[in-house]
């Protein structure tokens, strides 16, 4: 599903975060990205879904080169995925269920069906009974919660996850976990990135651990 090709990233201050990197990830896999604050894990997660452009090498997703893709054409591409960052940015004047439903309302999705999915969506995150809350109403923890259920509520084919385990108890975050395995029991492939390999140790196979990119 998923292939860089010597890939090389590095940003106007000259830091090279990603160097020559080659892997794949197949379909319906799990894979844990490994490494400190720095070594590039959050990079390697926004050169798949677009939001960086590397500066050499070829990424391919699906069988197409998104290093070639025209950038009016990301965000067609960014609609497979589910996307979460720490600091996803939440829409602060508006309710819980109106910031879900964003990626339903950009894709044109019925009212019923809107509906439908956010209360699911809500639900396995457990926030339900928060629905008409306003974002500022809301402790961090809810927040991050509210990003998850936005980021699955599309049902995409890949999910990228960057540090999906902040800001939660760890009852919450294996709640979060079981959520990802649920998915991808359904076919989804996820991607974690994590320095806490405390809470994943011997879950998960497939890890690929990044030392400064």
């Amino acid at each position: 599903m998923i292939c860089f090709q010597q890939v090389s990233k590095s940003y106007l201050i000259g830091r090279q975060v990603i160097q020559s990197m080659n892997f794949h990830i197949r379909s319906s896999e799990i894979v844990i990205i490994n490494g400190n604050s720095g070594s590039g894990k959050s990079t390697l997660l926004k050169l798949i879904c677009g939001l960086e452009r590397p500066n050499s090498g070829d990424i391919f997703f699906c069988g197409k080169n998104i290093t070639q893709i025209k950038h009016s054409e990301v965000s067609l591409l960014r609609r497979q995925m589910g996307i979460i960052f720490p600091d996803n940015p939440l829409l602060l004047n508006r309710t819980v269920y109106e910031n879900v439903a964003i990626p339903l309302v950009i894709t044109g999705a019925s009212i019923k069906n809107i509906r439908r999915r956010i209360s699911a969506a809500l639900d396995k995150v457990s926030l339900l009974d928060k629905a008409d809350n306003f974002i500022m109403q809301l402790s961090n923890s809810e927040k991050h919660r509210v990003c998850i259920a936005r980021a699955i509520v599309n049902k995409p084919v890949v999910l990228l996850a960057d540090e999906p385990t902040r800001n939660l108890d760890d009852v919450l975050s294996n709640s979060i976990l079981r959520l990802f395995e649920e998915f991808n029991r359904f076919g989804v492939t996820i991607i974690i990135a994590t320095h806490n390999m405390k809470l994943i140790s011997g879950k998960y196979d497939r890890i690929i651990n990044l030392q400064q990119g």
